[in-house]
């Protein structure tokens, strides 16, 4: 079972994941203090005709993400109930699974446990 991101594990430049019903979100770290880490949205990466990179057709592979400087920026402080979340609704924030591939691009891995 994965353990959720807490002050002591997250790491500024550290990728992590939001699950969602039907998706993963992945957002990297680029500031922390004590309670509280700063998260901003990856980019997915596209070809030349504008259709996003995939490693393969398996479901729990999806997109090449890379760093976003232009990214969405959110705030988080760390929850009285152990947790990074963004939102009061959603799940934890857990490290992200991120697969190199051979073309050098990073992909999420859908490998889920769905004990959390």
């Amino acid at each position: 079972m994965r353990t959720p991101l807490t002050p002591d594990t997250a790491q500024v430049g550290m990728f992590v994941d939001a699950r969602l019903v039907t998706d993963t979100e992945v957002w990297e770290i680029i500031a922390k203090t004590a309670k509280t880490i700063t998260v901003r949205d990856c980019r997915q990466l596209m070809d030349s005709d504008g259709h996003p990179l995939m490693a393969g057709t398996w479901p729990h592979v999806e997109y090449a993400i890379t760093s976003n400087p232009d990214g969405f920026v959110q705030t988080l402080r760390f929850r009285k109930d152990g947790t990074f979340r963004l939102a009061r609704w959603a799940r934890p924030l857990y490290p992200a699974y991120l697969q190199e591939f051979p073309d050098g691009n990073r992909y999420p891995t859908e490998y889920r446990d769905w004990s959390y």
